[in-house]
């Protein structure tokens, strides 16, 4: 049982990484005050034979020049876009390696701090109006990501009868 919910570690590692794709386009309309253009040429459909959309792309970079306090848009650009993604995964990185060393205090211990990562990461994220506050919040919440992948399989292992390990340990790969 307690193996289980502490698979449920690797649904929020494989959450955090979907999430951002999906993300950008709010982020980037709340954080740059922008809306999406309306003009026939920047619609965000592609103009492929495929009939593929490309909306997502193309609104991440196109914005009106126009906002409701009249002043420029805020794009964002590649780099921007590049950082906030990468963020996390640098963090995640970082995690990985404070793990060893933060798990010699037992595994249990370290998840349950880690909690705490969990929880502040997004309200950092939350409250942030710039993008400096959303990479430093994508990079907390990435520390803790980093941990989770290395304390939750360690922990779901030392839990688990010894001839179920194998089986309960893959359940944290499933949930990713």
């Amino acid at each position: 049982v307690f193996s289980f919910f502490a698979a449920f570690g690797g649904f929020i590692m494989g959450y955090d990484m979907g999430l951002i794709g999906g993300a950008l386009l709010e982020m980037k309309l709340d954080l740059g005050n922008c809306s999406l253009s309306n003009d026939s040429t920047d619609d965000g459909v592609s103009s492929s034979s495929s009939g593929h959309s490309d909306t997502f792309t193309t609104a991440i970079y196109t914005t009106t020049t126009t906002t409701n306090d009249s002043s420029p848009c805020n794009t964002w650009t590649s780099n921007d876009v590049g950082l906030v993604v990468s963020s996390a995964k640098i963090g995640a990185f970082l995690g990985n390696i404070i793990a060893g060393f933060v798990m010699n205090y037992g595994r249990r211990s370290t998840t349950a701090w880690n909690c705490v990562l969990l929880l502040v990461g997004p309200i950092v994220m939350a409250v942030s109006n710039s993008i400096a506050g959303l990479v430093a919040g994508r990079f907390i919440l990435g520390v803790a990501v980093g941990v989770i992948a290395v304390a939750t399989p360690a922990y779901m292992s030392e839990v688990a009868p010894p001839k179920l390990r194998g089986r309960v340990v893959i359940l944290y790969q499933l949930f990713v």
